[in-house]
């Protein structure tokens, strides 16, 4: 699937990759023509052990004279024997510049000095290599130790002087246009690829599993009759989507049922991702089955459920915090699910997350969790403000809530990263607005039959009316 994936997305920005290797090799190109010219001219000097009159000593004289040569390498690049090459042949750098230029090798198993000298000038590499390999021949002759006749057991001589090279060394037209065709592929690769992660948007059900790395718990359609019918269980909604929420509610039992408390926070990534409706229709899908559910609306930037509901505005949840009246006063009822306890966001006010954060916040929490079974919390999105990681670190179970179509990957898992960072317990993804084959790979039939087998008659009736 991954493969498939990648494979699409190159199929889809090869032109850009394309763009990026052009670039490339033009950026290659110009570096060989304006790039000064590098010119490499190599000498070689012969390390030679004298006095040797057997088999023994000339084997005694190798190892010696090959010892030797590693030592006086290191003298190439020394001020001693630079400092007569700057001055004969004029060089208007210093002997620690010209040491900048000059490499001494000892090739493996010989007692031979390789020295190449890189220039721009070709005549001058060439004659620099030479009066190097003199220079170090004169030095060593001085410093070698002297025998008591007066004569140096170790002797040095030029056997390869250098030539004027023909061609330059660097830079290397093919290799710079090879070099940057190169960077351009890996460039323009990095560049699809990360514009893919940045700007495209979570449309599968499978998708958003292995983006997220989470669990789908529910896939739900998209319902064009939401806004004039909000709660899909009740009245002539949508029956697809009304078993989709049993749906939800069956895969969700490990998180609704059992002794503790049982606050379920419902967050999105960015707004209108369908949350408030997704709560409702979670929260009633629970009600109606027999579980004592208050749902709670926490997004005081934004209220929308009492406009769903077509509830006029009333004391809530900022009031209950404020102390301005008490929890029995501000509970209501939803008017489409009897059973439902309902808490509006109430009074706007300003600085909601420092409500949200608040010790009356978090009582009020523990508080709904001892009178329900189950708590279901309308969160804002995480996008813009903090204040539904607030609420999803003191939740017992936290939805995130994915609009299939209209999410990228980076606000999904920029907002798991938040969610996670902030410790709240991520149960898993509800997937929204999602196409009817969507919902069909998700396999949501067992769950359904699970949900449909549990459903009182009374619900199916009223559902169905």
């Amino acid at each position: 699937m991954y493969e498939g994936r990648t494979l699409g997305v190159l199929r889809r920005g090869w032109l850009t990759v394309l763009g990026f290797m052009l670039v490339g090799s033009i950026i290659g190109s110009v570096y060989a023509v304006t790039a000064t010219p590098s010119y490499v001219a190599e000498s070689e000097v012969f390390v030679n052990a004298l006095g040797a009159d057997n088999t023994t000593d000339l084997a005694q004289g190798s190892n010696y004279t090959q010892q030797q040569a590693r030592n006086y390498r290191v003298l190439v690049n020394r001020q001693l024997v630079l400092e007569p090459v700057v001055t004969a042949l004029q060089l208007p750098v210093t002997p620690g510049q010209l040491s900048d230029h000059v490499t001494a090798t000892v090739p493996l198993n010989t007692s031979i000095i390789s020295i190449s000298v890189s220039d721009s000038s070709p005549d001058r590499a060439a004659a620099i290599a030479n009066a190097v390999a003199t220079s170090l021949t004169n030095v060593v002759g001085r410093l070698a130790p002297k025998r008591s006749d007066g004569t140096s057991p170790v002797q040095l001589a030029v056997v390869q002087r250098a030539d004027v090279p023909g061609s330059r060394d660097a830079p290397n037209s093919p290799l710079a246009l090879i070099a940057g065709l190169a960077a351009g592929l890996v460039a323009g690769l990095a560049f699809v690829l990360a514009r893919e992660l940045l700007t495209s948007r979570l449309t599968r059900t499978d998708q958003i599993s292995r983006a997220l790395g989470v669990g789908v718990v529910a896939s739900l359609s998209t319902d064009k009759r939401a806004a004039a019918q909000p709660v899909s269980l009740a009245g002539p909604g949508s029956p697809a989507r009304a078993e989709e929420f049993r749906g939800l509610r069956a895969a969700t039992t490990d998180l609704t049922e059992g002794s503790g408390r049982h606050v379920i926070a419902l967050v999105s990534s960015v707004p209108r991702e369908g949350t408030t409706l997704t709560a409702l229709n979670f929260a009633s899908s629970l009600a109606l089955a027999g579980t004592s559910t208050c749902l709670v609306e926490a997004d005081l930037r934004r209220p929308e459920l009492g406009t769903y509901l077509g509830l006029d505005q009333r004391a809530g949840l900022t009031d209950v915090l404020a102390g301005r009246v008490t929890l029995a006063e501000a509970l209501g009822s939803t008017p489409s699910v009897e059973p439902l306890a309902l808490l509006l966001a109430g009074t706007p006010g300003d600085h909601p997350a420092e409500l949200l954060s608040s010790k009356p916040m978090h009582a009020l929490l523990d508080q709904l969790a001892g009178r329900f079974d189950v708590v279901v919390v309308d969160c804002p999105s995480l996008g813009p403000v903090a204040d539904a990681a607030i609420i999803a670190r003191r939740s017992s179970a936290t939805l995130l809530v994915v609009g299939c179509g209209r999410t990228k990957i980076a606000e999904a898992q920029a907002a798991l990263a938040l969610l996670r960072g902030a410790g709240a317990p991520v149960a898993g993804a509800v997937v929204n607005f999602a196409g009817r084959s969507s919902g069909r790979r998700h396999a949501q039939a067992a769950a359904s039959a699970q949900a449909r087998a549990a459903t009182p008659d009374w619900e199916m009736s009223t559902s169905g009316r």
